[in-house]
């Protein structure tokens, strides 16, 4: 007998749970001993073998009734709170029940909801490979790099707006790559809301604001011009720059096509006799781009150093 609580098997009955029942409950070698609130139905307090007591509720989910679902759940490790702190915790929890919640219940759906690890790989086996190569690329490293280790693990459904505002604001330094890198977590979560891993119309990312990005770039001046093309020259011929580059580089300027556009363009896709190189699948789609007669000298220069490759 312990403060006037009888201890029956694991379970012990007395009028009101106190600090000093709770104090002297033991256990009975390594079972658990239980001691009951009887004026907070289910409320009670868990003594384990190691020492350590924790506050337990048991009830009944879905407002209650014998053929509903018996729940234990752990309100918290006495000690850390007290007796007072887990009374109340355990009156939220049945008022919570009453309404026919399952705190419980809740705890374990939340346990086994999908994370965005779990978002990242569905979207990765169904949808990465429709998109176009250096997206591909770009997106990987973004998933890599910068959400994988802050958010992978992160619940969907518990994720929230100011959880990605701190997320997006520590990559302040670098506006252009933060706003990408966010437009990208904004995609998982709305194809989370159309799998219906979480409800609809609450993407956390929707009202994250953006980063401004200025342009970087600016129109080459004449004078400019005048001084590249000697340079280029002597750059090749010292070796610090090797003919390929130079290539590359005077067909940027002499067809204002995009970096990875010459960079990954085959020689499959030239007609030099119409004067075109047709790139089927470009930024803005199938395009072809004209070639001027000093471009076509360029590339015959550059069929010769290319040897046997399928890439100019």
């Amino acid at each position: 007998m312990h403060g006037g609580c009888w201890v029956v098997a694991k379970r012990c009955v007395m009028g009101k749970l106190t600090k000093r029942a709770i104090d002297a409950v033991e256990t009975v070698g390594s079972t658990p001993s239980i001691i009951w609130d009887e004026q907070l139905p289910g409320f009670g307090v868990k003594a384990l073998s190691s020492g350590v007591k924790r506050f337990v509720l048991k009830y009944r989910a879905g407002g209650g009734g014998r053929n509903a679902k018996q729940r234990w759940m752990t309100l918290g490790t006495y000690g850390a709170i007290t007796l007072d702190q887990g009374r109340d915790l355990a009156r939220q929890a049945l008022a919570e029940i009453a309404r026919g919640g399952d705190p419980q219940g809740s705890k374990y759906k939340l346990r086994a909801a999908p994370t965005l690890q779990d978002v990242w790989d569905r979207f990765e086996t169904e949808q990465l490979s429709r998109r176009k190569p250096l997206t591909q690329r770009d997106y990987k490293a973004a998933w890599k790099d910068l959400i994988a280790p802050q958010l992978s693990s992160t619940k969907i459904e518990a994720m929230t707006r100011d959880e990605v505002g701190r997320f997006h604001k520590a990559m302040s330094a670098t506006p252009y790559r933060a706003n990408r890198t966010l437009a990208l977590l904004s995609r998982l979560m709305s194809l989370a809301e159309a799998w219906d891993w979480r409800a609809q119309g609450t993407n956390p990312c929707k009202h994250v604001s953006r980063y401004e990005e200025r342009s970087r770039t600016r129109p080459i001046t004449q004078q400019e011009l005048q001084r590249l093309g000697p340079a280029l020259v002597k750059l090749t011929s010292e070796g610090s720059l090797t003919s390929t580059a130079r290539n590359a580089i005077e067909l940027l300027l002499l067809t204002g096509a995009r970096l990875n556009e010459v960079l990954t363009a085959r020689w499959s896709w030239l007609d030099l006799r119409s004067g075109l190189l047709n790139l089927p699948d470009s930024k803005t789609g199938a395009k072809p781009v004209y070639l001027s007669a000093t471009a076509k000298a360029v590339l015959k220069r550059q069929k010769a150093a290319a040897g046997r490759s399928d890439f100019i």
